[in-house]
């Protein structure tokens, strides 16, 4: 189920910001990101999407 809130936090940034190119969006993306809150995260890349109020 990540995929989907991933890609709507994408589109929302892109409705801010709509010359952003997918590498712009990645990286705002994962900077936003919380890191390392997931204790069983060993195939995960252990980050929680954040939307920083989008």
């Amino acid at each position: 189920m990540a995929s989907p809130h991933v890609a709507g936090v994408a589109a929302l940034h892109k409705a801010v910001r709509p010359f952003a190119n997918t590498e712009e969006v990645r990286r705002w993306i994962g900077a936003r990101a919380t890191k390392d809150v997931l204790s069983a995260a060993e195939t995960s890349p252990n980050r929680l999407l954040f939307t920083g109020g989008l």
